[in-house]
């Protein structure tokens, strides 16, 4: 067990925190998540990958949480993530940073915007890049319900974004 927490604790706690949005709740999540594992370890049937199965587990604890809590700010993307996440490079012009700056914070936005379940699939879609079965398998739902609701998530951003981006740049 203790190698499989070494193995995914950094993957679950930054889904978790792009889930939540707050360090110390993502911490907690995580926490928790692994010690319900090590509780249901013997629950585990080996249908799905074991990381699937930690995934829901963390997945459900967040949702939960947000479900309890009232608003709670969704941190940037790159927070607590890999180098690969990072959406500047240091080699870009300051000009140029500043536009991606601000672009990231437009999609924050949006993203705080989407209710919990919406942000959940796009998260574990698009970020953690699992696929149609392991999002279905992680949330309890049918994979068309993922696709459906990733698309209805999807559009919802985009109705989101293209009145700020068009603003930015008349800006």
């Amino acid at each position: 067990f203790n190698a499989l927490v070494v193995a995914y604790q950094d993957r679950v706690y930054n889904t978790c925190l792009r889930m939540c949005g707050n360090p110390a709740d993502a911490e907690d999540y995580t926490q928790e998540a692994m010690i319900k594992a090590l509780e249901s370890l013997h629950r585990f049937d080996g249908r799905s990958r074991f990381y699937t199965w930690l995934y829901r587990i963390a997945v459900n604890l967040v949702l939960s949480g947000r479900r309890r809590a009232s608003t709670v700010r969704m941190r940037g993307l790159d927070d607590g993530g890999s180098d690969s996440s990072r959406l500047e490079s240091a080699d870009a012009p300051t000009a140029m940073q500043a536009a991606r700056r601000e672009e990231h914070r437009l999609v924050l936005a949006a993203m705080e915007e989407l209710d919990a379940d919406a942000r959940a699939i796009v998260v574990l879609r698009d970020v953690e890049s699992l696929d149609y079965a392991e999002i279905a398998e992680v949330l309890s739902i049918a994979p068309g319900t993922v696709k459906s609701r990733l698309h209805r998530a999807r559009m919802a951003l985009r109705e989101k974004l293209l009145p700020m981006l068009s603003a930015t740049e008349q800006s």
